[in-house]
């Protein structure tokens, strides 16, 4: 293609001189690349920001699943120490029934005996 130069300017604008080829190219380039970085800097921002979103809400979902632990834990050793209670001290009975039931749970001899 026969490129006419008409007063100094590409007459045929598909067709450039190389020289302003090059400086255009590197001028657009450079647009084109800070450009790409302010659109990457602001894509990767939103991204940080939603990964310290779900960040977040995985602490405290995990706080939380441990407070909820923590607290059955606590319910379940006093269920276990009622238990024990119960359990350790059986010839503690009222009267009535004491005296009708034989006692097996009691120690043949005292307790304040040493061994």
């Amino acid at each position: 293609m026969v490129v006419k130069r008409k007063r100094g300017l590409l007459k045929n604008t598909k067709v450039f001189d190389r020289r302003k080829t090059a400086t255009m190219g590197a001028m657009y380039q450079v647009f084109v690349d800070e450009d790409k970085k302010k659109h990457d800097d602001a894509y990767m921002e939103k991204q940080r920001i939603e990964e310290a979103k779900i960040a977040a809400e995985e602490k405290a979902k995990k706080i939380e699943r441990k407070e909820q632990e923590k607290a059955e834990q606590e319910r379940l050793r006093e269920e276990s120490e009622k238990r024990k209670k119960k359990k350790k001290f059986p010839f503690f009975q009222s009267p009535s029934t004491a005296s009708t039931a034989p006692s097996n749970n009691r120690l043949p001899y005292p307790r304040d005996v040493p061994l």
